[in-house]
């Protein structure tokens, strides 16, 4: 019983990522967790390219589609928009994945510039192109450099994570 009990709170766990991610996804605060006033966090995006780098068995391309199309229903978007943006991001980061032979917080976050950049530039074509949404540039701005910026302190909470489910850390 014991371990059976064990076992299912390490399931449980293991799918803080994955209810994360839909949650975020769901609600209706435009994706984004507001810090100050014009500054915006999405933390959408860490999630994604972080559990796709180290552990792509939590959230799988399915998810990670799904929760861009209930992203884009809820926040209004075109049809696809957020999971084109968010399987890009995963792209790059099962590329790197299979490239990477030490893990490190400095890697990791060199590597989540240039895809957040990319990530974000197909975001703004999508959306110039197939819809009549009106871009704020400097609010897509800041919201890539916050993103870049609290990208370690979330990538240490996610390791921790990581070890407590492989059983590192008691």
């Amino acid at each position: 019983m014991a371990i059976f009990y064990k076992n299912f709170i390490k399931n449980i766990i293991g799918l803080i990522p994955l209810i994360l991610l839909y949650y975020l996804c769901l609600t209706s605060v435009d994706s984004q967790i507001i810090l100050f006033k014009n500054f915006s966090l999405n933390l959408k995006y860490i999630i994604v390219f972080y559990w796709t780098l180290r552990n792509p068995s939590i959230i799988g391309y399915g998810h990670i589609f799904l929760a861009g199309i209930l992203s884009d229903v809820v926040i209004g978007l075109p049809m696809g928009t957020s999971s084109i943006c968010f399987l890009t991001l995963a792209g790059i980061a099962a590329y790197i994945r299979q490239m990477t032979v030490r893990i490190s917080l400095w890697s990791d976050w060199i590597v989540f510039v240039p895809s957040v950049c990319i990530t974000n530039f197909i975001f703004f074509i999508l959306t110039t192109y197939y819809s009549d949404i009106g871009i704020y540039y400097n609010e897509l701005f800041y919201n890539s450099i916050i993103t870049i910026i609290f990208y370690p302190f979330i990538w240490i909470v996610f390791s921790f994570l990581t070890h407590y489910m492989r059983g590192k850390v008691a």
